[in-house]
């Protein structure tokens, strides 16, 4: 095998590594139970396995499967918590169908809370995008006269004071989602 392929053929063994969530040590240490915590407290299914196996057979190692699916099902009670429901919510980001239905009643009012800071917090950056954006509108126009101000510049700067206290307004809001009891 010629040297460029190797050295490609080894950056793509990489990346599928890196982004597998499992690296070399991982595999050859053989600590599965540790690993299917840590796949469960994530929030994966039991199809994962056979990723992190496929990964794994590039380093000689096989997994033990009792191991990781005893290690995920702990993990999976901790995925399964209110905590981590306002955590995920948070992120914008869904429940698992890994968690049981009671489970899922459980969580409901916590990732509702969660998605509400993040719902907000989306509304917060989109106006500082806007707000940026009328600046460096008000910019181009100094420029263009000479630092004279003009209505368009005076209407920018204008709606960019109300855009602030909008931002205000909703960090006040967002205060009120900003943890889980």
């Amino acid at each position: 095998m010629t040297k460029p392929i190797l050295l490609r053929l080894l950056a793509v063994l990489f990346l599928l590594v890196s982004c597998s969530g499992i690296s070399r040590e991982d595999c050859i240490s053989g600590d599965w139970r540790a690993i299917g915590q840590r796949d469960g407290q994530a929030g994966y299914g039991p199809e994962r396995l056979s990723e992190q196996a496929r990964i794994c057979k590039a380093f000689g190692v096989s997994p033990d499967a009792a191991a990781w699916e005893k290690g995920r099902r702990e993990g999976v009670r901790q995925y399964c918590t209110p905590q981590n429901a306002y955590q995920l919510g948070r992120k914008g980001r869904p429940i698992s169908d890994l968690c049981t239905a009671s489970d899922k009643a459980r969580m409901a009012s916590a990732h509702a809370q969660g998605l509400k800071y993040h719902e907000i917090s989306v509304k917060i950056l989109h106006l500082q995008q806007v707000i940026m954006m009328n600046r460096m509108d008000i910019r181009e126009i100094l420029g263009a006269t000479n630092g004279g101000l003009t209505v368009d510049a005076m209407l920018a700067q204008s709606e960019n004071f109300r855009l602030e206290e909008q931002i205000h307004q909703l960090e006040r809001e967002r205060q009120a989602y900003a943890n889980w009891p």
